[in-house]
């Protein structure tokens, strides 16, 4: 069973139009990742580049957007970034922590690869359904806001991101 009554996600198609937004936990940089040698310095420079991304990932928006890049749909992150390691690929687009975090479980650094361009920001957003109680919904709330007042949850993100 894949239902839940809560989730953090940026705002998606098929999300249910009753679910409440709780709180904005953090806001993520979407960034291309190429591969090592190749500079892409701004977004006209991705024309003619095979880039790989999540076919439900964050910021798919943003890579299709990429107007004249060769997009490839891939089901992992893990199978993304060696698609991108192996030069099956030009560069790949994800959410940055997602990215550092699938390098190092992969053995892999940031200075393997080029130079990160930073396409947009989304908002990474606790979100719950109609069905969870009211007291409930108050309680995560303020939990949520609680950690991101006090920098806990971006200290939390930010080791996802540590790769050098």
């Amino acid at each position: 069973d894949w239902s839940s009554d809560v989730c953090s996600s940026d705002l998606v198609q098929g999300f249910d139009p009753g679910v409440h937004a709780l709180a904005t936990l953090a806001r993520l940089d979407v960034e291309l990742l190429p591969r090592k040698g190749l500079a892409v310095p701004d977004r006209r420079a991705t024309r003619g580049l095979r880039i790989a991304s999540l076919g439900r990932g964050a910021g798919m928006d943003m890579v299709a957007q990429l107007d004249g890049a060769v997009h490839q749909r891939v089901n992992s992150l893990g199978a993304m970034v060696a698609m991108l390691h192996n030069g099956r690929v030009d560069a790949v687009v994800s959410v940055k922590e997602s990215l550092r975090y699938t390098l190092e479980q992969s053995g892999l650094r940031l200075a393997d690869f080029g130079a990160p361009l930073v396409l947009g920001r989304l908002d990474l957003t606790l979100w719950a359904t109609p069905g969870m109680p009211a007291l409930e919904r108050q309680r995560l709330t303020l939990a949520a806001n609680t950690l991101t007042r006090s920098g806990e949850f971006a200290r939390v993100l930010s080791r996802y991101a540590a790769n050098p």
